[in-house]
């Protein structure tokens, strides 16, 4: 079994193929939001260096957001018209669960994105016996309102660590949250993807919803 990962939500865009075992092909597109313009010409050395044509492919997984609007709609669009070609379905994942903690052995994290003014997009998780398990939904939400679910000391993961941090002791905010810097990563997203696959949680292209947070009220 062999499948294809495409992720564009963040500045650091992913091309991977995979199978159940190993990474056959695994491309970290150049920073920034520029995926349009490299993700078909690496996508292509990555079904020639894993020998395989797309109407072999078990299934595609895309990453679904939340992240960049323009960034999640590029990789969405190939995605959807690769399934569309192949007849191969899709296993959307949020680009959150490609961000893991490096230090945690066992207790619960943050994954998040930079929102911006909206504040940040998060995906709550918990380490047990070093494996990663995620509780609820990908939201949004300010940072004042983080703060306000963050009852003891937690361990927020973010490829935006740094600008998150600023921005939280820009406002005050009390000092239970520790920031630590991970980027997406094609393993922690395949993990995901290879778990849904098997538990039947596919999608028709047509059928394809994408992660379009707005702050809650």
């Amino acid at each position: 079994m062999k499948a294809l990962l495409i992720e564009t939500a963040t500045e650091d865009g992913i091309c991977a193929l995979f199978s159940e075992s190993e990474i056959l092909f695994h491309s970290g597109m150049p920073r920034g939001f520029q995926h349009s313009r490299f993700l078909l010409s690496e996508m292509e050395k990555g079904l020639l260096a894993a020998e395989v044509s797309v109407k072999e492919l078990a299934f595609i997984a895309i990453g679904i957001g939340p992240g960049s609007y323009t960034g999640v709609r590029v990789g969405a669009m190939v995605a959807k018209t690769l399934s569309f070609a192949g007849n191969v379905p899709l296993v959307a994942v949020s680009s959150l669960e490609g961000v893991r903690p490096k230090t945690l052995k066992n207790g619960s994290f943050i994954a998040a994105f930079d929102a911006k003014i909206a504040g940040a997009y998060v995906l709550f998780g918990e380490v047990k016996g070093g494996e990663i398990h995620y509780v609820g939904t990908p939201q949004v939400l300010t940072l004042e309102k983080l703060a306000e679910v963050i009852s003891e000391e937690t361990l927020i993961v973010s490829p935006h660590a740094h600008l998150l941090q600023k921005k939280w002791q820009e406002k005050g905010l009390h000092s239970n949250a520790h920031f630590e810097e991970a980027f997406v990563l094609a393993e922690g997203l395949i993990q995901s993807a290879l778990l849904k696959f098997k538990q039947g949680q596919v999608t028709e292209a047509d059928d394809l919803k994408l992660l379009y947070l707005r702050e809650s009220v």
